[in-house]
């Protein structure tokens, strides 16, 4: 396993992982 791949990886997740705090932020604003 390259640390490269894995970085990647976890900088994907925890990219996801914030679109969807901002999407139930939005949710909650209206």
């Amino acid at each position: 396993m390259t640390w490269i791949l894995f970085s990647r990886w976890r900088g994907a997740e925890i990219g996801q992982m914030c679109r969807l705090l901002d999407f139930c932020a939005a949710q909650v604003a209206m």
